[in-house]
Formats: structure tokens, C-alpha cells, sequence
């Protein structure tokens, strides 16, 4: 009788220390997600217009765009939303509302005219 009790102490004590571990665990990988979102600013630290081109008798700019850690066309997305609310084709709610939520940037995505954007790096 005593014995089985002695097991059953163990065991519990086990199983808890298990439960402890496991919760310190998920705690960990909670900090370094947190940890990850708060590395992951994005700054502009130089934007400017180069210069005027013509192309067969249209003109374009060409802007320059300096920063760090910016997302997979990102910069694309931002300069063709820019470019759609100046041209008409896109209220400036909706690019508004794209900057302020980010899941909201898929009317930036349903933009034409983003053949006359370039990246080059």
C-alpha cells in the first residue's frame, strides 16, 4: 500500500514537472516570436526623384528608394498605389486603409499598370 502511493507521488510529481516544462517551453517560443515582429522594422532612409526619362515619347521618373528590411514587393506596391491614387485609378481611402492594415493591400495588388514599375537593386 505504501508503495503504490510512493508510485503514484512520483508519478504525479513526473507528470507536473512535465506540465512545468512544456508551459516554459511554449513561453520561450512566444518571447522569441515576440522578439522576431520587434526586429522586423522596416525603415525608408532615403527617397528622392532621380531623374526625368522620355521612352517613346512618354515620360517617366525614376525614384529612388534607399531602406532595410522591406518585404517582397513591398516598394513595388507602395509606388504603384501612389501612382493609382494620382492617376485616379484608385480612391485614397483604399491606399489609406492598405497602410493601416496590411491585409487590406489587396487592392494595391488588383492595380494595372504595374508593368512600369522596375526594380532594380
Amino acid at each position: 500500500e505504501g508503495g503504490a502511493a510512493a508510485a503514484e507521488a512520483a508519478a504525479a510529481e513526473a507528470a507536473a514537472k512535465e506540465e512545468q516544462e512544456k508551459q516554459e517551453q511554449e513561453q520561450e517560443e512566444a518571447s522569441r516570436r515576440l522578439v522576431s515582429v520587434r526586429q522586423a522594422r522596416r525603415s525608408i532612409t532615403r527617397f528622392h526623384v532621380a531623374d526625368r526619362i522620355e521612352i517613346e515619347g512618354e515620360g517617366f521618373l525614376r525614384l529612388v528608394v534607399r531602406g532595410d528590411s522591406f518585404l517582397y514587393n513591398q516598394i513595388r506596391l507602395m509606388m504603384g498605389g501612389a501612382l493609382a491614387v494620382s492617376n485616379g485609378a484608385l480612391p485614397l481611402w483604399a491606399l489609406e486603409a492598405s497602410l493601416s492594415d496590411p491585409l487590406s493591400s489587396d487592392a494595391l495588388r488588383s492595380t494595372k499598370g504595374g508593368h512600369a514599375l522596375r526594380l532594380s537593386l
